[in-house]
């Protein structure tokens, strides 16, 4: 079905209506026009998957990252980076706000890709190979990847060597 993008909810899925219930899509962004699949019907709404843009809301760009379409270890790479930014103030304005804290006057500090010196991998085994993996997005399937480009090129690359010595064992 057709879908056109509102919003974008708490956890950074796109979010359109169908016979008036919300439709959380993943990896969309305010403004898109999609084709998308419904995967699951639950309390909060629909959940769908796109299963094509078929015209760009103005704040989507191309997301870097090779892994992107399938990891779940990136929510918001579609997202341009003013759009990343004001979803992210919104976000922390909005939870301060509803603890009944004042907002703060410094604005907030942004990490540049290839800064990250944290990420929790899982270990994804295949036979006789083992890799370092992410999960699918709100999926328990591994999926396994030979780089991240979030994190510090040090730790990145360590991930080849890991991923040897891993299939070693």
């Amino acid at each position: 079905m057709e879908l056109a993008i509102e919003s974008l909810g708490g956890l950074g899925d796109g979010i359109g209506t169908l016979d008036g219930k919300p439709l959380f899509v993943p990896k969309s962004c305010p403004g898109d026009r999609l084709r998308v699949h419904i995967v699951r019907r639950n309390h909060d709404g629909l959940h769908g998957l796109i299963a094509e843009v078929l015209a760009p809301g103005p704040g989507r760009t191309a997301s870097p990252c090779p892994h992107f379409t399938l990891c779940g270890g990136c929510a918001l790479q579609q997202l341009a980076p003013a759009d990343y930014r004001a979803f992210k103030t919104r976000m922390l304005h909005s939870a301060l706000a509803g603890g009944g804290f004042p907002l703060p006057e410094a604005g907030m500090i942004f990490i540049a890709p290839g800064a990250r010196r944290r990420v929790e991998f899982s270990l994804r085994h295949d036979g006789g190979t083992a890799a370092l993996a992410f999960h699918e997005l709100r999926s328990h399937r591994l999926v396994a990847v030979d780089n991240c480009m979030v994190l510090e090129p040090p730790l990145q690359a360590l991930m080849a060597p890991l991923n040897e010595a891993l299939s070693a064992l």
